[in-house]
């Protein structure tokens, strides 16, 4: 029974040093520079992005035919994207992913080669889920040559706000701003097409 207390003591040591050391690789972006550096040399305020407010009087929320929650992140080269900046412009699909996860590189590649073929009336806008480093992130992006931007979530604040627990999830907004479809899990070409068209007529 000994042994066994240490060896629980000895796994959950590692992995808060595990942790600790993949909390020390986050980076964010340094609003005073506007350049990316590692989380923990920033102060708080300067690392929390001040999300926007909603609007009280239309019905935000995540659900199918509710206005989509507002969010402004920063993309791998420290741009600032705000989904409210396409509203009356432009269909957005909002993606939830991770680099290593096999389902959205299987994915990602087939949802952009279907919406390009709307010839820029759609945006696609892919949230990096999993607290990974710009630099995972921007290879990520390289590697599948993406021209959509990809977002850092570092404190997860709007993987929160969409009630993330899994990738890849989807949500397909229309130009309006609501949430005509969504999607947790990989999905073939043809229901991809058919959302895709749900959201731009």
């Amino acid at each position: 029974m000994l042994i066994i207390m240490l060896l629980f003591i000895i796994f959950i040591v590692s992995c808060n040093v595990k942790n600790s050391d993949q909390n020390k690789n986050l980076l964010c972006h340094d609003e005073a520079t506007g350049t990316f550096v590692e989380c923990a040399k920033l102060v708080k305020t300067n690392k929390d992005l001040q999300q926007p407010e909603v609007v009280p009087s239309e019905k935000i929320g995540i659900r199918i035919g509710d206005s989509a929650p507002d969010f402004i992140l920063y993309d791998t080269n420290g741009n600032q994207i705000r989904l409210s900046d396409y509203k009356g412009k432009q269909a957005v699909i909002v993606d939830f992913f991770a680099t290593w996860c096999p389902y959205c590189n299987n994915e990602m590649p087939r949802l952009n080669k279907i919406v390009d073929s709307y010839g820029g009336k759609i945006q696609i806008i892919a949230i990096d889920d999993d607290k990974e480093n710009v630099a995972t992130i921007k290879s990520f992006g390289d590697k599948y040559n993406f021209l959509f931007p990809l977002l850092v979530d570092p404190d997860h604040k709007v993987t929160e706000m969409y009630q993330i627990t899994g990738h890849p999830y989807t949500f397909y907004i229309n130009k309006e701003g609501v949430i005509i479809d969504k999607k947790y899990g990989s999905s073939e070409d043809q229901e991809l097409k058919s959302k895709v068209e749900k959201i731009n007529f």
